[in-house]
């Protein structure tokens, strides 16, 4: 709680290195269920369709296509990150056309995946949306966010401030790209969260709340990151959270 199991993984990650995930863009998996509605999911970076499954991060229901996030949207020059966003446009039109029924469509973002989750869902027709632990704006989260220190410095070497950061991200930023989301919209956020810092996602959910009255925010007092992502895994696991 508090936040204090954020701060252990991230001095861990930090000692050991791990890296989880395509460098340079989006894996895509395509999973049919035989179900009339369909689940655009993207994922917490470093975090691979096999670890969702395994702590109950997707919906239970419908059919899915999972997005496994690139190690660099987030990056220490916002133009890499820009670059990865127009990709995956690219990419999901060819997927949008191939869904048959474009009224049963609903999107999920996790953590880093929620910005490419409502980058998308605002410009597509959609049932739903489910966003946990996003920010506002990348920068903004960038240089305010405990987890990031590393990628801030870098930032500020490559003559980037939090300003000027998300001033080449503005077409991209989640608070950018809300007015055209869907009605039924959940969103989860954490106030311990050392990764996706609380006054971003608070930002971004009062602006949400402003445009769609009926969008259900939900705060976690006491959770940080991690545990906010096992909580949903839980209650996912038990009664399908994202319905």
């Amino acid at each position: 709680m508090f936040g204090i199991i954020d701060i252990v993984m991230i001095l861990k990650n930090k000692v050991t290195g791990i890296e989880i995930g395509n460098a340079n863009k989006f894996v895509k998996y395509e999973l049919d269920r035989g179900s009339d509605f369909t689940w655009v999911c993207f994922l917490p970076q470093r975090t691979t369709l096999v670890i969702a499954q395994k702590y109950h991060l997707l919906p239970k229901k419908g059919n899915l296509i999972v997005y496994e996030v690139p190690l660099n949207l987030i990056a220490d020059d916002p133009n890499i990150t820009r670059k990865a966003f127009f990709s995956l446009v690219e990419d999901f039109e060819s997927v949008y056309k191939g869904i048959i029924d474009k009224e049963n469509i609903a999107f999920a973002g996790i953590s880093v995946g929620s910005m490419p989750a409502i980058f998308i869902a605002n410009k597509y027709r959609s049932k739903k949306i489910r966003i946990i632990c996003s920010t506002a704006k990348l920068g903004e989260g960038i240089f305010g966010a405990f987890a990031a220190r590393g990628i801030k410095n870098k930032c500020i070497k490559n003559g980037f401030n939090e300003k000027s950061y998300d001033s080449v991200l503005n077409e991209i930023n989640p608070i950018k790209n809300i007015v055209n989301l869907p009605e039924d919209i959940k969103i989860i956020i954490s106030k311990f969260d050392k990764y996706i810092p609380y006054a971003g996602g608070k930002k971004l959910a009062e602006e949400i709340r402003k445009n769609k009255k009926k969008a259900k925010v939900y705060k976690f007092y006491f959770y940080g990151h991690f545990l906010t992502m096992a909580k949903i895994g839980f209650l996912n696991k038990k009664c399908d959270f994202f319905k």
